[in-house]
């Protein structure tokens, strides 16, 4: 599970992820750059302003401290499994959603963790050997009060 806590605190917004779980035995860990946290929560606030521009201001618009837990999901000791972290980075993404969600009056984007995966295998008929795509596709999220 992935938590996440906003604090303002003497006008800086804080993000906290230390109460996110333990890091997983699976491949399901993301090791997390605070930045990553600050330009997933800057693009919340931005929500649908067309003048929005997506630069370095994103990461300094977050200016208070990232704390993230040594061991857990988003900051996992080696040798963690880290192969597909993408889902974890969908669930981080929702939940910053999720906390402008409960602090705006309804017009903030809705979240999603809908991410779809397929896998392409078969023999190349060239080479004879073994063939596997792995592909991620992010479909189905940021519903807003007045569109799909």
């Amino acid at each position: 599970t992935v938590r996440l806590r906003m604090v303002k605190h003497d006008g800086k917004v804080s993000l906290d992820a230390t109460r996110s779980d333990d890091q997983a035995s699976g491949p399901i860990n993301y090791v997390t750059n605070p930045n990553d946290l600050r330009m997933m929560l800057s693009t919340q606030f931005a929500g649908d302003d067309l003048a929005f521009v997506m630069n370095e201001g994103m990461v300094r618009a977050i200016d208070g401290t990232i704390s993230l837990r040594p061991g857990s999901i988003l900051a996992p000791r080696y040798p963690a499994a880290l192969g597909m972290r993408a889902f974890t980075s969908r669930k981080v993404l929702a939940a910053t959603q999720g906390i402008v969600n409960q602090i705006s009056p309804g017009t903030a984007r809705a979240s999603s963790a809908t991410f779809v995966t397929y896998l392409i295998r078969g023999i190349d008929p060239v080479t004879h050997r073994f063939v596997l795509v792995y592909e991620g596709l992010g479909v189905g999220f940021g519903a807003r009060s007045f569109a799909d």
